[in-house]
């Protein structure tokens, strides 16, 4: 039986474990911030206790997909036959269950390939009991965006590969193939965030525009673009409980 909390949910009070809370997001680059203080160690409270951050090979590219989007980009990371997807890093058994497909996985994806790493290693947690994946540095997370009524998620892919490690250059290569296909097909600074709660002012010492500059960290996929321009009323959001939204700066078509 699946824990009652989403998967992102429980990976955030992880986190939450090592870093304190960051303040309310006003604009884009504080949540940057805010997003890449919690993905140090791509959720496992004993990531970093285990391997120290100076070993390790972070990065992320952060999109907008619109289910439309997300279908080409499975099939880029399926393309390769020795790829498996995994519904999150925390299991009820020792050997997660895998898939070739996204229809059985929640909002956090593991991208693992067997030819990176034959098996993947985890730990039990007696207090929850489950099992937590301690290979992480050897798989993708694939964070996915979520479409509800007029909001879309922005999700993102992430690696925390180990120096060293015999995977490490096949994990990062990769990464590097799936980022590539985004930059190559997505459009970047093409949305700007705004704080619907919060006066519009331009930027001035301790606080940032609002609305904010053209995102240039945000890369939105061709359908999720259109799907934004044929409506001025749809948003994009980190979370559909957020405050922060952001939109289309200018039609580009």
């Amino acid at each position: 039986m699946k824990s009652s909390l989403g998967p992102l949910r429980r990976a955030e009070q992880c986190r939450r474990l090592l870093f304190p809370p960051a303040p309310e997001p006003h604009h884009e680059s504080e949540i940057a911030v805010a997003r890449l203080r919690m993905d140090t160690g791509l959720g496992d409270p004993g990531y970093c206790c285990r391997y120290p951050t100076s070993h390790l090979m972070k990065s992320q590219v952060r999109f907008v997909m619109h289910p439309d989007d997300e279908c080409e980009f499975a099939s880029e990371i399926l393309s390769d036959d020795s790829v498996q997807l995994i519904d999150g890093p925390r299991w009820k058994t020792k050997t997660p269950e895998t898939f070739r497909t996204l229809s059985n996985i929640g909002t956090y994806c593991v991208i693992w390939s067997t030819s990176d790493m034959p098996e993947l290693t985890a730990r039990y947690v007696e207090t929850c009991d489950d099992w937590y994946c301690q290979s992480e540095y050897a798989t993708i997370q694939f964070l996915r965006s979520e479409l509800q009524d007029s909001i879309l998620t922005e999700g993102s892919i992430a690696i925390a590969t180990l120096q060293d490690a015999p995977c490490e250059q096949s994990v990062e290569a990769r990464y590097k193939t799936l980022r590539r296909f985004i930059k190559k097909r997505y459009t970047n600074s093409i949305v700007q965030w705004c704080n619907p709660q919060a006066p519009l002012a331009p930027a001035r010492p301790k606080r940032s525009a609002n609305p904010s500059k053209p995102d240039p960290q945000v890369w939105v996929g061709p359908h999720a673009l259109q799907w934004l321009e044929a409506d001025t009323t749809r948003r994009i959001k980190q979370h559909r409980s957020s405050i922060v939204e952001a939109t289309v700066t200018q039609k580009t078509g």
